[in-house]
């Protein structure tokens, strides 16, 4: 159905005991708009009082489902289970903004006194007598429209923008118990300018005190004319919450010194933005703080005009417009910029020009470096007591408010995680950083169930065993927890195999950027700033970083900073942080790493070459990403609501991960899950880190072949030497080989090698060495009872070898 023959059945079944015409209604709203579902019934009472009574225990028009906002953003595609109501979420995704009118009569006095044109010539929806919506098209400019309530200002309507909702035609009010029908079934218009400056907290376009209206009178528009220039700035300028009272209350006692009545200075604070205050609390508001305001300047003798301010003191004034926050020792300014909002520290070029370009803009002068200099000074007083303290954000941040992930889109949004739920948010108080080649993510999913496009994406890039897709995932969620220190991620196979395009696409989930973002850093200071300003940093070809920088980044991993600190000076250190997550590649695992280091790598062998035009491969990513991240996040909430069930299990550097691995399991199959995903890591980087030791790998491949083997060290070197090439022996000789042996227990230990020790014959101690994957199940048995007793270890060495 279109508007108008959604009026007529309306219209014609509103009436009708049975409701099942709802439905349908419901049906058709559910095509045209993003919905949800409200709460089913009506209140009982007959009076206020009982009807607000009844309202404390159960709200019969609040959305049924939590997290109900993201639907204002991204469209609810899931069809809910209808009641007698429905919710037409405003904003974005239904691309509408609607005038929410409670009081016809102060609504259209409003309109007469703004010269608005009160016959509205757009989709209009009667709640009850009296009240109506006005649905307008959401703007398409990149702003955010958002909801704003006008209170008991006399308006008589509020905005409902991006994160609020309005019951839907068809429903039934539950106080009037009459059902929503469509008034006016126009095209839905584009939303008028004044309703655009009022969702943004802004005056209506007729804000300059120059211009004047109709309603105004030649008096108070020749009045408003001869003002200083300075008084109609502060007149006309918007103010940040916290400076309003102060302003207005200024302005009003400048406006009665000039001979304004109360119902002069009521006119000004009706039309411009220095009304902002009033238009939020009030007539009652401006009756009292106008008779302060007028026994204040009875209370004053006449003075001369005062002279104008010192420009420096006109600069303080203008900076102390905005809000301030701090990090770091740092103060950065809050303010709007283009289509976003953003963060400039003071100290830097882009500060000063703004404020110089907003001093322009009200006294035609902008001042000087110096005077400048002058107003920062103060301003870094005013800062150290006024700003709050902020977080930094490159791509995840961890904090009271939950797991905080950015969207790097110019609008600053970003999406919080929290026990309750996902949802995108403008821009938070929190200082938003992306480097020049960081992309933004444009769209998430939120209404994913399970982790099916994870399964698809890992399968598309080749990863195919059940536990490596576990353990990737787990990986990719734990990305999200700032505060957990996740392993460093290690590719390892020979060019062409498919290791930057795996890395590239792990690293495009959550932070996309242009050519993958693989980087090579030539100094330690150059990697140290990389890591800290990062999302996810992938480094590829590691194995050509020089030996001082693949320790730095052990270093960094282990301390979470590098500290820099210049030579020859008594220059104070600087800690730069790094923690952020970190991909690297390599065509072979490096030699004589750091042990610390090795302990928080995971790596991964890649042998397929993915076999799909990159250019089909991306298209096909694109389409699962969205998808991706919508699943990743769902299960970041519910790991949030029981990760503190858990213990770490005591694996080297794996702490928190041990926990969030636990919980994910607990989640998508099973909590003891875990501890098989991570034996058969340690066994998959044990095979990795012994094949950088030629001799072990050549070792342990003999015994494998061998599957059980008594023998002393000296018979495992003479073997070695023969299978062995020259390269692979070297200087080596049995004892430099024992301490080898020794030196990997542990990893032969987590791959099935064992080595039991045995008594002593001429040539040397006697050694059982057994590959436990590879021997037989009777063998087996018949090896455990000599394990159990090593004395027979050298009595089966004597009988196979003829000694006596």
């Amino acid at each position: 159905m279109n508007l108008v023959e959604l009026k007529e059945f309306i219209d014609a079944h509103h009436c009708s005991d049975d409701t099942s015409w709802q439905r349908v209604v419901f049906d058709e709203l559910f095509e045209m708009f993003s919905v949800i579902p409200i709460a089913s019934g009506v209140y009982s009472g007959n009076t206020t009082e009982e009807i607000a009574d009844e309202r404390k225990v159960c709200d019969l028009k609040a959305a049924k489902i939590p997290n109900w906002q993201q639907f204002c953003i991204e469209r609810n595609v899931t069809k809910p289970n209808w009641g007698d109501k429905i919710g037409i979420c405003t904003g974005p995704a239904s691309g509408i903004l609607v005038v929410d009118v409670d009081d016809a009569a102060a609504f259209e006095n409003f309109c007469r006194v703004n010269n608005i044109d009160s016959k509205f010539r757009t989709l209009t929806v009667q709640s009850s007598t009296e009240k109506f919506h006005l649905y307008f098209k959401y703007p398409d400019d990149g702003m955010d429209y958002r909801n704003r309530s006008q209170g008991n200002s006399g308006c008589g309507f509020d905005i409902r923008g991006n994160g609020g909702y309005v019951l839907g035609p068809g429903s039934i009010h539950p106080v009037s118990k009459s059902f929503y029908s469509i008034l006016a079934a126009d095209e839905i218009a584009e939303a008028p300018d004044w309703v655009k400056l009022w969702s943004l907290n802004r005056t209506l376009p007729a804000s300059d005190p120059d211009a004047g209206s109709h309603a105004s009178s030649n008096g108070l528009r020749d009045k408003l004319s001869h003002l200083s220039a300075e008084l109609r700035s502060r007149i006309a300028a918007d103010v940040g919450v916290g400076k309003r009272s102060e302003v207005s209350i200024s302005v009003m006692e400048a406006l009665i010194a000039e001979g304004f009545t109360k119902e002069e200075v009521l006119d000004v604070f009706l039309r411009h933005p220095v009304g902002a205050k009033f238009r939020e609390k009030g007539m009652a508001w401006f009756d009292r703080e106008f008779e302060k305001a007028a026994a204040f300047v009875a209370s004053q003798t006449k003075a001369q005009k005062s002279k104008s301010l010192d420009m420096s003191l006109e600069l303080y004034a203008t900076m102390q417009e905005f809000r301030y926050y701090s990090n770091d020792g740092k103060y950065y300014c809050k303010c709007q910029m283009g289509k976003g909002t953003v963060f400039l520290d003071i100290e830097s070029q882009e500060y000063s020009g703004m404020i110089f370009s907003r001093q322009a803009a009200k006294t035609n002068s902008t001042g000087t470096t110096q005077q400048m200099r002058a107003a920062l000074s103060r301003l870094k007083f005013h800062a150290l007591d006024n700003a709050t303290p902020v977080d930094k954000i490159c791509r995840f941040k961890q904090n009271d408010h939950g797991l905080i992930l950015n969207l790097a889109r110019v609008s600053g949004e970003c999406v919080v995680i929290t026990k309750e739920g996902c949802s995108i948010v403008p821009q938070p108080d929190i200082l938003v950083q992306k480097d020049a080649d960081t992309l933004p993510i444009d769209h998430i999913e939120f209404g994913c169930n399970g982790l099916h496009a994870c399964d698809a994406m890992l399968e598309l890039m080749g990863i195919t065993n059940m536990y490596d897709q576990h353990y990737l995932k787990m990986l990719m969620v734990s990305w999200l927890f700032e505060k957990v220190a996740t392993p460093i991620l290690f590719l390892i196979g020979e060019p062409g195999s498919g290791k930057t395009t795996l890395a590239s696409a792990l690293k495009g989930v959550f932070d996309p950027t242009e050519n993958g973002g693989a980087y090579l850093p030539e100094t330690m200071l150059e990697m140290a700033l990389v890591l800290s300003k990062s999302g996810i940093a992938y480094v590829d070809n590691f194995t050509d970083l020089n030996k001082k920088i693949q320790n730095g980044l052990c270093l960094a991993f282990s301390k979470g900073y590098f500290p820099k600190k210049k030579n020859y000076t008594d220059t104070e250190t600087v800690n730069i942080a790094m923690n952020c997550p970190v991909i690297l590649s390599s065509i072979e695992v490096p030699h004589a790493l750091q042990n610390d280091l090795f302990s928080r790598m995971s790596f991964f062998n890649i042998t397929k070459k993915v076999h799909i035009a990159e250019s089909d491969l991306n298209d096909e990513l694109n389409k699962l990403y969205p998808k991706v991240r919508g699943e990743l996040c769902n299960i970041a909430v519910q790991i949030l609501n029981i990760i503190d069930n858990f213990k770490a299990l005591g694996i080297k550097r794996h702490g928190d991960f041990d926990k969030l691995g636990q919980a994910y399991c607990s989640i998508v199959a099973d909590e003891k899950m875990y501890k098989m995903i991570m034996k058969y890591r340690v066994k998959v980087d044990s095979i990795a880190v012994i094949k950088t030791s030629n001799i072990i790998d050549v070792f342990v491949k003999f015994i494998e072949s061998n599957k059980f083997m008594f023998a002393t060290m000296t018979d495992i070197f003479n073997c070695l030497v023969k299978i062995c090439d020259s390269n692979s022996i070297g200087n080596m000789n049995p004892a430099t080989l024992s301490k080898e042996i020794r030196k990997y227990s542990s990893l032969l230990e987590s791959i099935g090698i064992a080595i039991i020790e045995g008594g002593k014959v001429d040539s040397g101690r006697v050694y059982l060495f057994i590959a436990e994957d590879h021997v037989d199940s009777n063998v087996a048995v018949e090896l455990e009872k000599i394990k159990l007793n090593p004395s027979l270890i050298c009595k089966e060495y004597c009988n196979i070898n003829g000694i006596k």
